[in-house]
């Protein structure tokens, strides 16, 4: 008589290591700039960063490290995000506007350390300089705000109803508008065509500086593809509208990249997520 025992066994993903091997280039990720300013609480000049982890069972254990290069570590202050529909995601979202306030400009790391199955683990999310708003310190920076409100197959997270949100801030330009009209005719009884409609479906570019790999990896696989809600400010002082502050975009298109060395020239196409721009024939 065969005698079999059966056991339930949990499926680790292990995390992967983030840096990358030595190819004789003396080139290392650059410090992401974030801005944030004591005086005033407006979105476009107040930078977030938002972070997250899928555990692997409930019993895993997660905490997300802040630190000041030369400091020791730092409260986490900002929002604890929830996960309604996913109850294995943790997240926090860090606000930078409480760290200049509280600790002032410099350089900040933030990490999570983890448990999976008993091993400690511990990973990098990157290295921040933070300074104060000022159009000196934001010229030539391009902002993008993204709010997740979905499911993610890359993350495996379920971000529906969790309110979670980024942003992640670099050189380039945001604007050249494009009116695209879109125009709806009537002929009369004197065949004269009369409008009945007409709609701008304005476009707008956002182009790139050179990016490194960890500038776009953070801009295209989780900006552009997770993003249900944009939001895109620009600080170039050669612009022709100074008045592309938390502009609501949705992206239509992406071009394909240039690529100088190493880095990347990134050209996308927005429009507007609300269509606003719409006048109608309104005689009986």
């Amino acid at each position: 008589m065969n005698e079999r025992n059966l056991k339930e066994l949990t499926v680790a993903k292990l995390p992967k290591d983030n840096t990358e091997e030595d190819r004789g280039l003396d080139q290392c990720c650059e410090n992401f700039i974030v801005l944030a300013s004591i005086t005033s609480g407006d979105s476009f000049k107040n930078d977030i960063r938002g972070v997250f982890h899928k555990k692997t069972s409930i019993s895993d254990s997660v905490d997300f490290v802040i630190e000041k290069c030369g400091g020791s570590t730092l409260p986490n202050l900002g929002e604890i995000v929830s996960f309604p529909n996913d109850f294995l995601a943790v997240g926090f979202i860090y606000d930078w506007r409480q760290y200049l306030i509280n600790h002032g400009v410099g350089v900040y790391k933030i990490s999570k350390t983890f448990n999976i199955l008993g091993v400690d683990f511990k990973v990098g999310l990157g290295t921040y300089e933070l300074r104060e708003f000022s159009v000196g310190n934001a010229s030539g920076t391009v902002r993008v705000l993204s709010e997740v409100d979905s499911y993610s197959r890359l993350e495996d997270i379920d971000f529906t109803d969790s309110k979670f949100r980024d942003s992640i801030r670099f050189d380039g330009l945001f604007g050249e508008m494009k009116p695209k009209p879109e125009t709806n005719q009537l002929i009369d009884n004197d065949f004269i065509s009369v409008k009945t409609t007409r709609v701008f479906d304005k476009r707008y570019i956002l182009k790139t500086s050179p990016i490194s790999n960890c500038v776009s990896q953070r801009l295209i696989d989780f900006h552009l593809l997770h993003e249900d809600k944009c939001l895109l400010s620009d600080h170039n002082k050669l612009n022709h509208s100074y008045k592309y502050q938390d502009i609501s975009v949705v992206l239509n298109e992406i071009e394909d990249p240039e690529y100088v060395g190493r880095y990347m020239k990134l050209t996308a196409v927005f429009a507007d997520r609300k269509l606003k721009y719409k006048t109608q024939y309104n005689k009986k």
